[in-house]
């Protein structure tokens, strides 16, 4: 450059006078490139010098960054993906720095996902570029495809999102909207999307929709997930949510929820009713609210303490001394803070209960007590609740009546909930023989009843009632989960079978709330029995014994019995025979 300046001063010395060329413009055009070359020569010696990928990837981001001319730093980009053609954080820059640079950015976008299908974030790169330049649905969708099959065995919830904000933006109809949510929930499930994003942000676009029933449905899955039930930022989520598109009933209903499942974070729970109270409820909402949550905080602290306690006597156990003194003062304190808790009621063992007066309550909860029973059952006499080793319920109890008639009457109460889980009533059979065959309901085809499926999980025996009520239906059995949730399957009952065969064609196929129910008479498959087990293992293949060593008697060689095999010819020996065969020996 310089050999060209002094050539360019000569030439201009040669010219005759009255030329009328100005050197000052040439002159501040070499001094400007002189001091770029400045600039730009540091960098270029710095990347003749390095040679870890890391470490030249950053000089070229020094080096664009202290470059302002468009066209050069597009040149650096080039020269940098040329040497770090498999680098994803550069082809990322490089489509952020073409995003609006119309075809530039297609072309940069393709081969950066051509040079590293296995990014996901070049894939969502792609994506909002082809959404950027307005191409057409099908090449964004086919876009998003390669991409889940490019970025395997990733299950791409980034991606997923990607191409849910895309059809948020340009589908003109809901339904093809929610389907694609429903297809990401599906394929992602629990281990793909942990934290549930994909079923938060549907929830929030079906409450912008103002269909709240849809985004408490999707709420309720989410919360019903042992990942979420306990974490407060979730329950807080859903109330922000209902504070702003649903109404008071249902989110007084929601925070009192949130209460007995936050156990450890109750007084955030607790602070935030209390502030909606006071910002939008009456005095009466007020004093009500901060009542409830004085009740449940207390009684969650002493979970709470109790569970800390029984955490440090586990962790102190393998350390007690030995000495008798250690044992008996642990005896001693033991046994003094079981009188504590004790309620003073007699002990109650199995043996003792007369299971003509009593019933057998199962599916309870850890927590449930003696106390929480007798509340349940305010006419029992005797509660006998098994323990393990450690002292912890097993979640069933033995409770004894004054009158085989309360026997009856706590019958009909079977499924009634303790603590948000329904409770298993059925008679006390203590003699194990005669537990068997006692499925309480019919298992043959009944003309009169009608067995209901898809429906919300969300829905109440009253929901079902609802439905069926006006067709003349007589009693509704909702089928539950063992945690008290609805399996979405109900039988209806009708006086006869002509109400029933009315209400089958009016109900069939019918949508509720979203969902299409199906409705059929009851008829369920017979079971298989005994019989018909070893029908089918006689035609079966024979199978080999579980364990694959070979059964070797541990008995030594000299005392064994040896099976030795022998042909007989003809029909068998009887002794009378013999007999005959020794009186004709000659």
């Amino acid at each position: 450059m310089a050999n060209t300046y002094n050539e360019w001063q000569q030439w201009l010395n040669q010219l005759p006078e009255g030329h009328g060329i100005d050197p000052q413009l040439v002159d501040w055009s070499y001094q400007k490139a002189l001091q770029l070359l400045d600039t730009y020569k540091t960098f270029e010696d710095n990347l003749i010098t390095v040679k870890d990928d890391e470490e030249l990837f950053l000089e070229y981001i020094k080096y664009i960054n202290a470059v302002t001319d468009p066209a050069t730093i597009l040149c650096l980009y080039e020269r940098a993906v040329a040497d770090l053609s498999l680098h994803t954080s550069l082809w990322v820059k490089y489509c952020l720095y073409t995003f609006d640079l119309g075809e530039v950015s297609l072309t940069v976008s393709k081969r950066a996902v051509r040079n590293c299908p296995w990014c996901e974030e070049l894939w969502v790169m792609r994506l909002r570029i082809l959404e950027q330049q307005q191409c057409s649905s099908q090449e964004v969708t086919a876009c998003f495809e390669q991409g889940l099959v490019a970025i395997a065995p990733s299950q791409g919830l980034n991606l997923w999102l990607s191409y849910l904000e895309y059809k948020r933006r340009t589908s003109d109809a809901p339904e093809h909207l929610h389907k694609a949510f429903a297809q990401a929930s599906e394929q992602l499930g629990e281990t793909g999307d942990p934290t549930c994003i994909v079923l938060r942000l549907q929830a929030r676009l079906y409450a912008h929709q103002k269909d709240m029933p849809n985004a408490r449905r999707i709420w309720s899955t989410i919360l019903h997930s042992s990942t979420h039930k306990g974490v407060a930022s979730a329950w807080l989520e859903y109330a922000n949510l209902e504070k702003q598109y649903g109404d008071s009933h249902h989110l007084r209903a929601l925070y009192h929820r949130a209460l007995s499942s936050c156990i450890e974070w109750s007084q955030y729970i607790a602070d935030d009713w209390i502030m909606y109270e006071r910002e939008c409820g009456s005095l009466k909402d007020v004093l009500k609210c901060e009542k409830k949550c004085k009740k449940v905080i207390e009684a969650n602290q002493k979970l709470l303490s109790k569970r800390e306690l029984e955490d440090y006597e586990n962790r102190k156990r393998p350390h007690e001394s030995s000495s008798k003194e250690g044992n008996s003062k642990m005896k001693r304190q033991k046994t003094a803070e079981m009188s504590k808790k004790a309620i003073p009621r007699k002990q109650v063992a199995v043996s003792d209960i007369d299971s003509e007066k009593a019933v057998f309550v199962s599916n309870m909860r850890e927590d449930v007590d003696e106390e929480k029973l007798q509340t349940f059952f305010p006419t029992a006499v005797a509660i006998c609740i098994p323990t393990d080793r450690k002292g912890s319920s097993r979640c069933y109890a033995y409770v004894q009546f004054s009158e085989k008639d309360e026997v009856d009457k706590a019958l009909k109460r079977d499924r009634e909930p303790v603590d948000g889980r329904p409770l298993f009533i059925s008679k006390c059979l203590l003699d194990q023989t005669q537990r068997r065959n006692a499925f309480k309901y019919s298992t043959s085809s009944e003309r009169n009843k009608l067995f209901v499926r898809g429906l919300p999980t969300d829905f109440t025996q009253e929901d079902v009632e609802g439905i069926f009520k006006p067709h003349g239906a007589i009693a509704v059995r909702l089928v539950l989960h063992r945690s008290g949730r609805s399996k979405g399957l109900a039988y209806v009952e009708f006086n006869d079978e002509e109400k029933t065969n009315e209400a089958l064609k009016a109900t069939d196929q019918l949508n509720v709330s979203g969902h299409v129910i199906t409705v059929a008479i009851s008829a369920p498959p017979p079971k298989k029995t005994a019989k018909s087990i070893e029908e089918m293992s006689a035609y079966s293949a024979p199978i080999r014994h579980a364990r694959s060593r070979l059964q070797v008697p541990l008995v030594p060689r000299s005392i064994q019995h040896k099976n030795v095999e022998t042909a007989v010819q003809g029909s068998s020996k009887s002794n009378a025979d013999f007999r005959k065969l020794f009186l004709n020996k000659p």
